[in-house]
């Protein structure tokens, strides 16, 4: 029997939900309610619910924070929001926590039916590997430490990999090594997407993954490469190799040797993540896209990345080699970024709204300057040095021209006119003494001729220094 908690503060639609899901599955569901955010959380860690149904507008804690809480403490069930409105920017928050569905108020019988549904395949498909892995488990503790090296021999015991690890017929295999030698690998990161077992042969361990379902191969691409980046990060020090995918016990044997000749010569620095995962893409089209993402996704501007990276996917049609290339994107600029979570987000049914709540996110949890503020911020700070556009465009990592472009945009203003503005704020901060040096005051404003500060002052402001002067102090 599985069980249901509702949360709920409108008694009649609490009603109601408790009726309705009692009415489609009778006696197959246990249902609990609770009125507030605070009494759900308790009631969550007492029966552990495998389905929740969760209102946004909830007192106590709302729906959102409970919804975090839970996620905090490692809840595996499925949850389903109710809203009275269509709140795009909560729905999309609780999109990147996990939620499987939204409904709207009032909730429909049939609406409900279907999400119910669509929960409990989920959770029947992760008991089904739950209890694939417990079998492989059984079988492991006494046949892996035999298994590579029957492997490396090309002596293949089919029915024991067919059995225990869900290898296909040959030709069909579908399955990658990763070598690593003195790199620490947490096969935990693997075994949501991939069946594995691990051998060691010499102090190099061999890990062998087999994708679990019938994946578009890019997608299984992407897949690896995302578990792989987070190993990458969390491993410290040692070296990594990675093969293709092989379809054949033969090819599985020929590249478990090149792995094992590859990791003595491999040093940390020599992975290759874009081997991994983008074959379709030219080198030109993927730096040129990799160096412009970069720009963009600088700009903190969510929604704008978005539209720009689905308009690139739809008029390209390959949706997996440019996720890769985001992700790889991401890897670079901030290697924080939990990969495997971006990989949940593009995996997903709400995949563009999912990734623009979650940038959102991202940037305000980044906090500090846009680009360009951080330019005029550096320009005041430095304007008595020797400042240039090319040199405060190679500094944020853009382009000349789109750093005059976005420089434009954001300010109203060009580059040079700003930094003058800039430099003649100061320039009339030093005149307040009256007995201040022009070639000094020039030259703490970034001026080293006192003939060009001078007519750049005039420009700037309507009025010689000398005007200046006596207007103020008069």
């Amino acid at each position: 029997m599985n069980k249901v908690l509702i949360v709920e503060d409108e008694l009649l639609e609490q009603t109601a939900l408790c009726g309705n899901v009692k009415r489609i599955y009778g006696e197959q569901m246990d249902v609990f309610a609770a009125g507030d955010g605070w009494k759900a959380l308790e009631l969550c860690r007492q029966e552990k619910p495998e389905i929740m149904l969760v209102d946004i507008n909830i007192p106590g804690i709302s729906g959102l924070e409970l919804i975090t809480k839970l996620k905090e403490e490692q809840y595996s069930g499925k949850i389903l929001i109710i809203t009275a409105y269509d709140m795009t920017g909560y729905i999309r928050e609780a999109l990147t926590l996990g939620v499987v569905e939204y409904l709207l108020k009032p909730v429909h019988r049939r609406k409900l039916e279907a999400a119910m549904d669509k929960c409990l395949a989920q959770l029947e498909k992760e008991r089904e590997i739950a209890r694939g892995e417990f079998v492989r488990t059984e079988v492991s503790s006494y046949a892996e430490p035999y298994l590579t090296a029957d492997i490396i021999g090309g002596n293949y015991p089919r029915s024991t990999l067919e059995t225990a690890y869900g290898w296909a017929v040959d030709g069909e295999l579908g399955v990658c090594v990763v070598a690593a030698k003195g790199c620490s690998v947490d096969k935990k990161l693997f075994s949501p997407f991939f069946s594995a077992f691990e051998g060691n042969i010499d102090g190099t361990a061999l890990y062998f993954l087999k994708e679990r379902e019938g994946r578009d191969r890019q997608e299984q691409r992407l897949i690896l490469q995302c578990c792989l980046m987070e190993v990458w990060k969390k491993s410290g020090k040692g070296s990594l190799f990675v093969s293709d995918y092989c379809d054949t016990y033969e090819l599985l044997k020929s590249v478990c040797d090149n792995c094992l000749i590859k990791i003595q010569e491999q040093s940390r620095e020599e992975i290759d993540f874009q081997r991994l995962a983008s074959h379709d893409l030219p080198v030109r089209d993927r730096e040129k896209q990799e160096k412009k993402w970069q720009q963009r996704l600088r700009e903190k501007q969510a929604e704008n990345f978005v539209r720009m990276f689905r308009r690139k996917i739809t008029a390209s049609g390959c949706y997996w080699e440019y996720a890769s290339l985001l992700c790889q994107v991401f890897y670079q600029m901030d290697p924080s970024v939990d990969q495997i979570l971006l990989l949940e987000l593009l995996r997903g049914k709400k995949t563009y709204a999912g990734l623009e709540c979650w940038l959102a996110k991202y940037y305000r949890q980044q906090g500090g300057q846009s680009p360009i503020a951080f330019a005029v911020s550096y320009m005041k700070k430095h304007c008595s040095e020797e400042i240039s556009r090319d040199s405060m465009a190679e500094m944020l990592g853009f382009t000349d021209t789109y750093f005059s472009h976005l420089f434009k945009k954001e300010t109203g203003k060009g580059f040079a006119q700003m930094l003058n503005e800039i430099r003649i704020e100061k320039a009339r901060e030093c005149l307040k003494n009256e007995k201040a040096d022009l070639d000094e005051v020039a030259s703490a404003c970034g001026y080293y001729n006192k003939k060009y500060f001078l007519e750049v002052f005039k420009r700037v402001t309507g009025v010689s220094v000398t005007e200046y002067q006596r207007g103020k102090y008069k």
